[in-house]
């Protein structure tokens, strides 16, 4: 399935199906009102635009104090009870219950257990690890009250039917996900029905898909990213507003691994390796840290060709980073690292806060940096390439609230298109609403040619588009 959320950009895109040869393809954008309806028609892969953060993003209610702030804490990875080394096989429950966002506080959440072990809730939920050609098997146990829930593999090439996008697991009732891991990098899992209730209930975690067997360094971190919308009790705020629905839910706390403000502890002159989701609904952090540069070595479709190094990041819904920080300082000093003003249109911009500290200590430095750099090689384009175009339009004052349009189709009225198995095809994707749309492709990735008209070479399954997009596209898994 093909997400979006909006510019313009043009590159090629790869997704393998194993059966039928010719596949339908729907392109979709995102109002509410016609959404639980869609939701009963199964759709082999779409094309989703989903909206922006359009107003300032702060703290809670409540500033918390520094003497007061949380551990940063990694997601419990969830227990193999599978003996094969080639096999990894998992249970994962989707329950009703509590989480203290802010101390002292519970929110009523969905979120996710380890369904072997009987563990507490998680958010966000437990890792799924593995390496790479590994067979996966997750059970998917649905505990929750009253409706029923998918498990979509964020970024994962993988076929349709294990795709999570289609059918539901009712309550009490539990579908088992069997796939081969073939891409390493980081991944997010979550429903893809309703999600946009459930997601933010909770119901998401992450995936980390190692190149071999090697045991992770300490110095290795998985930090999931999100803003959740509070009201003064600490409970989930209500029913989104229809500026959340045109331009995506505002959170009013940041946080990171489900605490606000944390504090990492890392040793001082540590070559750390982060791997960075953003789950929010609606918010692009942009991250930057005092005086340190980040170098990228991954996106979400794996290691890059050419690691690179910036001043800050931007990290759009839903899409993942690899990155390398050097933590140069002395011990008992903190680094602030900064989700920055970014603005993507529908308004004003969010206010700078500070997502979270790292705390230097005297411990052993670690370099976490990758022995190597297993590149994924760029697939071939000429100029007999088909070709195909798609315009995003929006009407925030539609006459049902807000109404979303590809290339003229209100969705989810939508013409299908088709591709045949192993097909290139060059797609060009302008973004002609007041936002960005981030782009996410469901069971394949692509190689983006050039974005805001500018060439590139990037693999990807997920990307941001300010304006113009043009990418190659396969139809493969």
């Amino acid at each position: 399935m093909l997400a979006g959320f909006a510019s313009k950009a043009v590159g090629i895109i790869g997704a393998e199906w194993a059966k039928p040869a010719t596949i339908s393809t729907t392109v979709l954008a995102v109002p509410r009102a016609a959404r639980r309806a869609a939701h009963a028609a199964p759709v082999a892969y779409a094309f989703l635009a989903c909206a922006a953060c359009a107003a300032p993003v702060g703290c809670a209610d409540e500033e918390i104090d520094r003497a007061d702030a949380p551990e940063l804490v990694e997601p419990t990875a969830l227990h193999d009870t599978d003996p094969d080394p080639d096999v990894v096989e998992v249970w994962l429950e989707a329950a009703v219950g509590t989480f203290d966002y802010l101390p002292g506080k519970p929110a009523e959440v969905w979120a996710y257990r380890d369904g072997a072990t009987g563990g507490p809730l998680q958010v966000p939920g437990p890792l799924i690890e593995a390496k790479r050609g590994d067979l996966l098997r997750v059970h998917l146990t649905n505990e929750l009250l009253e409706e029923g829930t998918t498990l979509h593999m964020h970024g994962l090439r993988l076929p349709a039917a294990m795709d999570g996008a289609h059918g539901a697991v009712l309550p009490k009732e539990r579908f088992d996900y069997e796939f081969i891991a073939q891409d390493i990098g980081a991944f997010f899992y979550h429903p893809h029905l309703f999600s946009d209730v459930q997601i933010e209930r909770g119901l998401h975690g992450p995936m980390l898909v190692r190149p071999d067997s090697a045991p992770r360094s300490p110095s290795e971190r998985i930090l999931v990213l999100d803003d959740v919308k509070l009201g003064p009790d600490g409970d989930l705020a209500g029913d989104w507003t229809e500026e959340d629905i045109a331009h995506g839910r505002r959170g009013n706390l940041l946080v990171v691994n489900g605490r606000p403000s944390p504090t990492l502890r890392a040793p001082a002159g540590a070559r750390e390796r982060w791997h960075l989701v953003n789950a929010s609904n609606g918010r692009s952090f942009m991250l930057a840290i005092d005086g340190h540069p980040i170098d990228v070595i991954g996106w979400d479709s794996g290691p890059v060709a050419m690691p690179y190094s910036t001043e800050s990041l931007v990290i759009a819904p839903g899409e993942r980073y690899d990155v390398l920080v050097d933590l140069g300082g002395s011990a008992g000093e903190e680094l602030d690292v900064r989700a920055l003003p970014y603005d993507r249109g529908h308004g004003p911009e969010e206010s700078e806060e500070v997502l979270f500290r790292v705390a230097l200590d005297g411990r052993p430095p670690e370099d976490a940096s990758p022995s190597s750099f297993d590149a994924i090689e760029p697939l071939p384009v000429t100029a007999a390439t088909q070709a195909r175009s798609f315009v995003l339009t929006q009407d925030v004052h539609g006459k049902y609230g807000p109404q979303f349009f590809i290339n003229g189709e209100l969705w989810p009225f939508n013409t299908p298109i088709e591709g045949s198995l192993g097909a290139l095809e060059v797609w060009d994707v302008e973004n002609q609403s007041d936002g960005d749309h981030p782009f996410h492709v469901h069971g394949m990735r692509f190689q983006v040619l050039s974005q805001g008209g500018v060439a590139v070479c990037r693999v990807r399954c997920a990307l941001n588009i300010a304006f113009f997009l043009k990418v190659l596209h396969q139809f493969a898994h």
